[in-house]
């Protein structure tokens, strides 16, 4: 961005362990502004009621498929044991992959150059099959099962993290910009209806976002519209991302004028160890996630 930052933001976090908030905060910042802005951004951080920090080590592990993704899940665990322990929180889960593994991809965004250094020359159009068989996706896609499943199902935890959110929304009280990446974005969709039009956010940027998918609507605030309190949504995924299988949200919610969708090349989509295609830090690094942000930077 070349002008400079003057309105509040809010980020919050998606899947996954993080780093420590005030190195999170740092990190998002940098990718986003190029620089830490202090004050003037705030992070609401849920991570923790998940699962326990870890070292920045460890965060590059837990993308590889021998890690276990969360307390007492084994890497082959069946799809259904990333859920609590209930029926329909199983059947949520497999539901999800299902729909997940059964999305046809188009990885129209790979160089040949690129597809050829992976030894993968096919990769101009994979079957659902061969791209759940990639590590990453493999890996994010189980991140990604777990901790929706988690909030969707597990006695607490969605207004646990939904608090936190909300405080955060409420100090701000001015309004401010909010930057939601992966389940976050749920999350946020959640609060801001709830919060109403007390809560002004002149441009939401939802980056990575799971609310293009069936079984996620399914158990969100409906009928399904932009929260009262957003001027402009602007929602980016790279083609590659699991998360974001389905990117178009005009479509879906309404008014859809005002919502902006678009997709992007993600910088770390290849690389297995900092998230893939779904990676926070990548999207916010993008130059078309910094324009949206500079041109609703009053």
């Amino acid at each position: 961005m070349n002008a400079p930052q003057t309105t509040p933001l809010v980020y919050i976090h998606g899947i996954g362990a993080q780093h420590a908030p005030e190195n999170l905060k740092h990190d998002w910042d940098t990718a986003l502004l190029r620089r830490d802005v202090g004050q003037l951004s705030r992070f609401a951080y849920w991570a923790d009621i998940l699962r326990p920090l870890r070292t920045a080590r460890a965060l590059k592990a837990s993308f590889g498929v021998q890690e276990s993704i969360g307390p007492g899940i084994p890497p082959q665990a069946p799809i259904e044991d990333l859920a609590p322990d209930s029926g329909p929180a199983r059947d949520f889960a497999r539901k999800l992959f299902d729909r997940i593994a059964s999305s046809a991809v188009a990885e129209e965004g790979l160089e040949p150059s690129a597809a050829i250094a992976l030894g993968q020359p096919h990769l101009a159009r994979v079957v659902p099959g061969e791209w759940l068989r990639r590590p990453i996706t493999w890996a994010i896609t189980r991140l990604f099962i777990h901790d929706v499943a988690a909030y969707f199902y597990e006695p607490g935890i969605r207004d646990q993290i939904d608090a936190r959110l909300e405080a955060v929304l409420v100090a701000v009280s001015a309004p401010c910009l909010l930057v939601s990446h992966s389940l976050g974005t749920v999350i946020s969709y959640q609060v801001l209806h709830r919060l109403g039009d007390r809560t002004v956010i002149p441009v939401w940027l939802t980056l990575g976002s799971p609310l293009g998918i069936a079984e996620v609507q399914d158990h969100i605030q409906r009928p399904l519209r932009v929260p009262p309190g957003v001027g402009r949504w602007c929602n980016f995924a790279d083609r590659l991302d699991p998360v974001a299988l389905d990117a178009e949200l005009a479509n879906d919610f309404t008014p859809g004028d005002r919502i902006g969708d678009r997709y992007i090349k993600n910088p770390y989509r290849l690389d297995l160890t900092a998230g893939g295609p779904h990676a926070a830090l990548g999207y916010l690094a993008d130059e078309v996630v910094h324009a949206a942000l500079a041109a609703n930077n009053p």
